[in-house]
């Protein structure tokens, strides 16, 4: 890994940028609920807070998607960064006046410009590792962006709230923004090759004639088994985790409502996407760079470490200890992003720098429209079902959608052997 970034500077200021733009998104997150809360708002605010935080991103990302065939991609990103920086201004100066729908408007620009970002910044990654020998290195770089952003933006952001006031966690975001405009520059200077616009993909007309959900299964149909499951790996994770990480308010809840470590006052809550997190960046370092080809398509291997994850948050409900429990969401993230690493290995391995594109910006829809949705689901159910029988209830079922594949997959090949052969 030091070798590679040693060899290209120019990524370690990619990566540098990446970081700094999804950690002001984050301090945006934590700003916005912040205020709703000193606000007292209505409970309707914070479903919009929420909704304006995931759904923008499930039309971005299509957007992303096309104009990395129209632009170059450094274009489509700087622009990212400017709106960004801009769509925060209005919310900044009304933050005064309290003005609550302005405020909850910074939310669904930073879901627009992270969706925006997810295309290119794949293309730009897939680029950046040609050699399917470092694709597992670009697996990790992944983890570890996504984690670090969610320990500094989201954590430490919600840990420091108290000591600042709305206006400056706006503040914050727009320079995080400048900075990474600055940043993405340079990386791109460095290397101008890696940021050229998409080849044209070869499309059917029948495909492109056909309304949004009905292109969708023909993309899947034509797609490779291979390619196909290497684009539902990740889906698949977030299915199976969402339900045990959107129960976590209610685990944190018997700990009370606010617990000191190191002489800070901090909430179960916050400790927990600490943790979470933690257990995120040390999944991958599990893996070693040659084992990545050898076990990403093991199936068995994938319902294992997620039956693991699932006993471990059955644990958690019943731990009484913070510490312990603390520990317990720990090693169960290390089991999840053992997978998710290799989810991310095997995208960037299947498809080519032309088809990733378009590729990531319906797995992004699809990854994000089923985690909103999912939640949603378990809000609801959890008041009839017990959480701990609930979490459980994705992973059988996508276990016995793929016993039952793989029955009628044998059933057919004895079939066309026994016919044809």
């Amino acid at each position: 890994m030091i070798n590679f970034l040693r060899n290209n500077f120019y990524f370690i200021y990619f990566l540098l940028a990446s970081l700094i733009m999804q950690i002001g998104i984050g301090f945006t997150q934590v700003a916005v609920y912040g205020e709703l809360v000193k606000l007292n708002a209505n409970p309707v605010y914070f479903t919009i807070a929420f909704s304006l935080a995931v759904f923008p991103g499930l039309f971005s990302s299509r957007l992303g998607s096309y104009f990395t065939f129209k632009f170059k991609i450094i274009y489509l990103i700087l622009g990212a960064q400017i709106i960004g920086f801009i769509s925060l201004i209005i919310p900044l100066i009304v933050a005064t006046y309290h003005q609550i729908v302005f405020l909850i408007s910074a939310e669904f620009f930073s879901s627009f410009i992270a969706g925006l970002c997810y295309p290119p910044f794949q293309i730009y990654i897939k680029r950046v590792f040609i050699n399917d020998e470092m694709l597992p290195l670009a697996a990790k770089f992944d983890v570890y962006v996504f984690s670090v952003n969610t320990i500094i933006g989201t954590g430490i952001g919600s840990i420091v709230y108290n000591l600042f006031n709305t206006q400056k966690y706006l503040v914050i975001n727009m320079i995080c923004y400048i900075l990474s405009f600055m940043i993405f520059s340079l990386a791109f200077c460095l290397k101008r090759d890696l940021t050229q616009r998409v080849s044209k993909i070869i499309l059917t007309d029948k495909i492109n004639k056909y309304k949004f959900f009905t292109s969708y299964l023909f993309y899947f149909k034509n797609m490779h088994h291979k390619k196909r499951y290497a684009f539902f790996m990740m889906i698949y994770i977030a299915i199976i985790t969402t339900p045990s990480i959107s129960l976590l308010p209610i685990i944190g809840n018997k700990f009370g409502s606010n617990v000191t470590v190191f002489n800070y006052i901090l909430t179960p809550a916050i400790l927990f996407i600490l943790s979470k997190s933690i257990g995120q960046m040390c999944g991958p370092l599990i893996i070693k760079r040659n084992m990545f080809n050898k076990i990403y398509s093991n199936k068995m291997l994938f319902f294992l470490l997620m039956f693991l994850f699932l006993l471990l948050y059955t644990f958690l409900y019943f731990s009484n200890y913070l510490f312990l429990s603390l520990l317990i969401i720990i090693f169960a993230h290390i089991f999840s992003n053992i997978i998710f690493s290799l989810g991310m290995y095997a995208f960037q391995k299947y498809f080519s720098s032309d088809e990733i594109g378009l590729a990531s910006s319906k797995q992004y829809q699809i990854l994000t429209f089923s985690m909103a949705f999912i939640s949603v689901t378990t809000g609801i159910l959890v008041n009839y079902i017990n959480p701990v029988v609930l979490i459980y209830i994705p992973f059988f079922l996508i276990f016995f959608a793929f016993i039952c594949k793989s029955r009628i997959n044998i059933k057919w090949t004895r079939i066309y052997k026994r016919n044809f052969k």
